[in-house]
C-alpha cells in the first residue's frame, strides 16, 4: 500500500525523469537532422569522387610500325589496329591484324608482323605472324578460344624457329618484333593474355618470348606501336592536337573513367587511328614510322559477341 509520504517522494523522481526524457527528445531532434546532413554530404562526396577520378595512364609499348589499341569498357573490350606492314624493299603493304575466335574471342597482333630476307637474295623467304595466324584460323574454323590461345602461339614460335634456323637477325637482334594478344569476354568476364616476341640474338636460336597476363580493370587502355599521338590525345594538356581532343568520341573517354562502354572506346580508337594516319599525325611520329589503312575496329561484348565497327 502506497502512503502519502511515498507519493510525495515519487513526485521529484517523476519530474526528473520527465525532464531527462524531454532533454533526450530535444537532443535527438537536433542530432538526427545533423546526422542526415552528414550522410548526404558523404554520399555526394563519394559520387563526385567517382565521377572525377583522373584518367588512368595507358600501358604503352612504343614501336615504329603500326598502332594497336585495346580498351576495356564497362561491358566489354574495344580493339583497333591499322593495316600496314613494312617490307624489306622499303614499301608498305596491307596486312590484317585483328581476327575473331568463336563468338566472344579474338586474337590481335601488334608491331612489325613480318620478317623478310633482303632484296639482294635470289630466293627470298618470309616469316609473317599475321598470315600464319590467318591461315591457321581458316584451317580450324571451330577451334575454341582456349585451344587457339594455347596452340596458335606454339605454331608461330615453331615457324619463327624454322625461319631463323639459318638466318641472322642483324642489327635488330634481341629487339621486340611483334606482340600476339588473346582477348575473350565469355560470360561477361574479361580475359587478356599474350606473348611478346623478340628476334633471336644469333642464327639457330629461337625467338625469345615474354608472356603478358594483365588484370585489366574497366577504363584501362593498352597501346602498341606508334603511341605518341594517342598518348597526346588522352593524357597531355598541350594544344598540339587540340582539335582532335575536342572530338566528342575522344573527349568522352578523356573526361571520366565511369560508364564508358566498349563502343565508346571503339569510336575513340577509330578517331585516333585516322588521326595518326593524317598529315598532322605523321608530324608527331618518329622517322621511318609505318602506319596506314585499312583500319579494323571491333568490340567484344556479352550481348553482341565479337563485332567489327560499322562504318
Amino acid at each position: 500500500m502506497t502512503t502519502k509520504t511515498d507519493r510525495g517522494r515519487s513526485r521529484p523522481r517523476f519530474f526528473i525523469s520527465a525532464l531527462l526524457l524531454w532533454y533526450d527528445l530535444s537532443l535527438a531532434r537536433q542530432t538526427i537532422p545533423m546526422i542526415a546532413k552528414w550522410v548526404s554530404f558523404l554520399l555526394c562526396l563519394t559520387a563526385l569522387s567517382a565521377q572525377s577520378r583522373p584518367f588512368a595512364e595507358p600501358q604503352v609499348y612504343p614501336g615504329h610500325t603500326g598502332l594497336t589499341l585495346i580498351g576495356l569498357g564497362s561491358d566489354g573490350f574495344a580493339i583497333a589496329a591499322d593495316g600496314a606492314q613494312l617490307n624489306a624493299d622499303g614499301t608498305v603493304s596491307e596486312v590484317k591484324k585483328v581476327f575473331q575466335i568463336g563468338k566472344t574471342g579474338a586474337v590481335v597482333l601488334a608491331g612489325n608482323v613480318s620478317v623478310q630476307d633482303p632484296v639482294t637474295r635470289p630466293v627470298r623467304g618470309e616469316f609473317n605472324a599475321a598470315r600464319i595466324t590467318e591461315l591457321w584460323l581458316n584451317a580450324h574454323p571451330d577451334v575454341t578460344f582456349e585451344n587457339a590461345s594455347r596452340e596458335l602461339s606454339t605454331v608461330i614460335s615453331q615457324a619463327g624457329g624454322h625461319f631463323f634456323a639459318h638466318r641472322n637477325s642483324g642489327a635488330q637482334a634481341g629487339k621486340t618484333r611483334f606482340t600476339l594478344i588473346f582477348l575473350d569476354y565469355a560470360g561477361g568476364k574479361p580475359s587478356f593474355s599474350g606473348w611478346r616476341y623478340f628476334l633471336p640474338t644469333a642464327a639457330g636460336q629461337p625467338m625469345r618470348t615474354e608472356k603478358i597476363t594483365p588484370a585489366m580493370q574497366p577504363g584501362e587502355i593498352w597501346m602498341f606501336g606508334l603511341v605518341k599521338l594517342p598518348q597526346e590525345l588522352l593524357t597531355r594538356n598541350s594544344s598540339t592536337v587540340k582539335a582532335l581532343k575536342d572530338q566528342s568520341s575522344v573527349a568522352k573517354i578523356r573526361s571520366s573513367r565511369t560508364e564508358r562502354s566498349a563502343e565508346d572506346f571503339a569510336a575513340a580508337f577509330d578517331a585516333m587511328l585516322r588521326a595518326a594516319e593524317s598529315t598532322q599525325g605523321h608530324k608527331l611520329q618518329p622517322a621511318h614510322a609505318v602506319i596506314g589503312p585499312p583500319n579494323r575496329v571491333a568490340t567484344i561484348t556479352e550481348k553482341r559477341g565479337f563485332a567489327f565497327l560499322e562504318k
